[in-house]
């Protein structure tokens, strides 16, 4: 994958004196697979990339970048911009922050900038994820945004390539092509090859399976219902958040999951199956279908198992798209003065254009070099599922609600398909949690 050539920031004559531009970030968050800064060159084709972008802002504006690691999978990230502001000392410029963790209380406290405010970002550029000022928007505001800085991780189906060729089954990269890998289709093929090798009677690792989910991470079920061509919110014309609601294409998505889970014995669930989480399980050789992120490619890097990936599939063959929900992390940037905004707005920008123009590329070679994918189909597969992220409203405004689990804690955890009753019992606090969050940009960003 590359980019095209001639499509440049127009960002021209910036002179910042040297100024610092300090970021704050977690090394935790995403692991040390994926580095947003490099010391220094090693060799390595995906650090030398991120040190050169580092190098290039650097010398063309004249500015000292560095990237503060907080550490840990929460708050951190957030709670460092508050006291930046609150101290009013502007340690960080910008932050790279986790989704759903006090977003909604920094907007509250009006501690975020509005991107469609921040001078000299233009978030019709390709270096910006296309979905955010669709889905995103909070009235006419949008404090969060994702852009080619941001290390997005989506969720795929890993396919054991093997067992496909062994059951003659249809190929899931032709499926894909053709816009017939669904939901059912996946059911119906993890049934032909689950089998109780032992013949003991009891389903373990040490049998076969159609598909595995990860136990041990149940948000990844989450993404069950944007695999289906749904949103959990999304703002209406006046950028009010809408919830989701009952409706036939929902009950049924959920109630094929179910039977994916629980009706015979094609699924192994990590860790309460058996021992052994999903990954590892699938590693055995034993499993059809493993439902993952791309995060743990890296993992998988040792594994004899002959794999490739496809996304998660579709509702319907009408469904328009293939869709993963974009969950990896957010763009923070706090209040500031209109100078220090100006100066985050061309490094929000040229970081992200620069990491557009040579990063992803990068990532897509430390992938695809015989490093973790192991077919050219799969590089394919691969840009396919990346270019179908969608961000959603819930999922970052939400800090974690019940109706973000909706699919982990009724179908797995409570076995039950019963969702107008999950949904009665739970919507009207999430409502009520996103009416407040719109009355606080009223109040904080005024009517836009």
């Amino acid at each position: 994958m590359s980019a095209e050539p001639d499509i440049t920031d127009g960002l021209e004559g910036f002179d910042f004196g040297g100024k610092p531009v300090s970021i704050v970030y977690s090394k935790d968050q995403l692991g040390p697979n994926w580095p947003y800064d490099a010391e220094e060159m090693n060799g390595d084709l995906l650090n030398d990339t991120v040190w050169e972008r580092n190098l290039k802002v650097e010398e063309r504006f004249n500015v000292d970048i560095s990237f503060n690691n907080v550490g840990g999978t929460g708050n951190e990230v957030p709670s460092a911009l508050s006291k930046s502001v609150l101290s009013g000392d502007g340690s960080y410029l910008f932050g790279i922050s986790h989704t759903f963790n006090s977003v909604p209380s920094l907007i509250s406290d009006g501690m975020l900038t509005d991107f469609c405010k921040i001078p000299y970002v233009d978030l019709s550029n390709p270096w910006w994820n296309s979905s955010i000022r669709d889905n995103l928007v909070i009235g006419n505001v949008l404090p969060i945004a994702v852009s080619s800085l941001i290390y997005s991780y989506a969720d795929v189906i890993y396919v054991n390539q093997k067992m496909i060729s062994e059951y003659d089954l249809e190929n899931p990269y032709d499926l894909t092509y053709n816009n017939t890998w669904t939901w059912v289709k996946l059911a119906e093929m993890a049934s032909v090859v689950s089998s109780d090798i032992n013949g003991d009677g009891i389903f373990t690792a040490d049998d076969q399976f159609g598909y595995t989910t990860p136990g041990e991470t149940v948000s990844l079920m989450s993404r069950l219902i944007h695999s289906n061509g749904m949103l959990f919110a999304t703002p209406d014309e006046n950028g009010y958040p809408r919830l989701i609601t009952i409706s036939d294409r929902l009950q049924n998505a959920m109630e094929r999951y179910y039977s994916l889970l629980f009706e015979g014995d094609k699924t192994y669930i990590g860790i309460k199956t058996d021992s052994l989480g999903s990954v590892d399980a699938f590693s055995k050789g034993r499993i059809l279908f493993m439902h993952q992120t791309t995060l743990q490619l890296p993992a998988l890097r040792n594994t004899d198992v002959e794999f490739g990936i496809v996304p998660l599939p579709k509702y319907d063959e009408a469904q328009e798209k293939y869709m993963s929900m974009l969950s990896s992390q957010l763009l923070l940037v706090p209040t500031a003065d209109d100078e220090t905004t100006a100066l985050a707005g061309v490094m929000l920008e040229s970081i992200a254009f620069e990491s557009w123009k040579n990063v992803v590329p990068a990532v897509y070679d430390e992938i695809f070099n015989q490093k973790y994918l192991r077919d050219a189909t799969s590089y394919e597969m691969y840009q396919k599922i990346m270019d179908s992220l969608v961000c959603d409203f819930n999922w970052n405004y939400g800090n974690g609600n019940k109706i973000t689990y909706i699919v982990s804690e009724l179908v797995y955890g409570k076995k039950s398909t019963d969702v107008a009753s999950y949904l009665a019992q739970n919507s009207p606090a999430v409502e009520k949690a996103f009416e407040k969050l719109y009355e606080d940009v009223i109040n904080v960003y005024g009517d836009q």
